[in-house]
């Protein structure tokens, strides 16, 4: 059996009738058991964060609601520590966090236009895989590009990425500062993986008119994102929120070749999968499992596709395939 395993956290400002919930504790050098000033703490991919005081103290406030999140603690030059923690009462004490020194060294600078032409064609490859290459993407500017190298895979067949610091990247059409912590990132001829946590931060503008665009862009894509579809999917509320999904028939699982014409084959080499036994509580607050069993198509019919993958559908057309168990 094959599972999606998430929280139900979707917004990254977490509301804002505001309790007393907080979260405290200490991070130190794992060797030298000093406390680390300045390190950064927050709750994954969301506004929410604060930074150790000069003894490597935190009080960690502004939490919306008692739940499970992702608790990330960072310092420049150590590996990021993510713990998952569930806020119940008005306080959580965490304890000591220990960060261990990272191992990451980015090849010394070479300075020759060779290395430099060559380090820029990789880098473009990477911007198209980690921003993507929409609108939305095309808004998007490293600032610290610097921070990334490119090591050689041994195997040899595929692309790798590491960052020796967060990646910092400006959203002007989201209206959103992300520092990304990137700990995994390949891609090969048929996939790819990105791995990591963000921080966000608002951008800062007086301009009305720029926060209502800012506003319209973040509900737009999260319309379109994959959050929406599996909260739609424990809210019992595909159809509603416009997605139809579709699975292969037994003597088609997972066929390659498709007709053009999407709607003559349903019943035939694809039905409508109902969703309504998909979705079970996970003992963890908050999570959800999600059981998809074989290659599962998504059709999102509120968004019109520029490209459409078959004749008779103009909606967004994608697939979902689990390889392992994520519990």
């Amino acid at each position: 059996m094959k599972y999606f395993l998430f929280t139900i956290l979707f917004t990254l400002t977490l509301g804002s009738n505001l309790y007393s919930q907080k979260i405290i504790g200490k991070v130190q050098d794992s060797k030298t058991l000093e406390g680390l000033p300045f390190a950064n703490v927050f709750i994954n991919n969301t506004t929410i964060g604060t930074v150790t005081d000069i003894n490597g103290d935190f009080i960690l406030s502004s939490l919306s609601d008692p739940g499970t999140y992702e608790l990330i603690f960072s310092f420049v030059g150590y590996e990021s520590y993510k713990m998952k923690i569930t806020v119940e009462e008005s306080q959580i004490n965490v304890g000591i966090i220990k960060l261990v020194p990272s191992e990451i060294q980015l090849n010394t600078v070479e300075v020759s236009s060779t290395r430099d032409k060559e380090w820029e064609k990789k880098l473009k490859k990477f911007k198209k895989i980690f921003l993507g290459d929409d609108l939305l993407a095309s808004a998007c500017t490293i600032l610290n590009p610097w921070v990334i190298d490119f090591p050689q895979d041994k195997a040899g067949n595929k692309f790798i990425a590491k960052a020796s610091e967060p990646i910092e990247i400006e959203n002007k059409a989201l209206g959103y500062k992300v520092n990304f912590y990137l700990t995994n990132f390949w891609h090969n001829a048929s996939e790819y993986s990105i791995v990591g946590n963000a921080r966000f931060s608002e951008l800062q503008n007086g301009d009305a008119k720029q926060v209502a665009n800012w506003n319209r862009n973040r509900s737009n894509s999260y319309q379109r994102s994959v959050q929406h579809l599996f909260k739609s999917m424990i809210e019992h509320k595909i159809n509603g929120e416009g997605y139809t999904l579709y699975t292969d028939t037994k003597d088609y699982n997972n066929a390659i070749v498709r007709s053009s014409l999407f709607y003559s084959q349903v019943g035939k080499t694809v039905v409508v999968l109902d969703t309504n036994g998909l979705v079970a509580p996970d003992i963890q607050k908050g999570f959800y499992k999600i059981s998809l069993k074989e290659r599962t198509e998504v059709h999102d019919r509120k968004v019109k596709a520029d490209v459409r993958v078959y004749e008779d559908v103009f909606g967004l057309v994608s697939w979902i395939s689990l390889k392992r168990d994520l519990l």
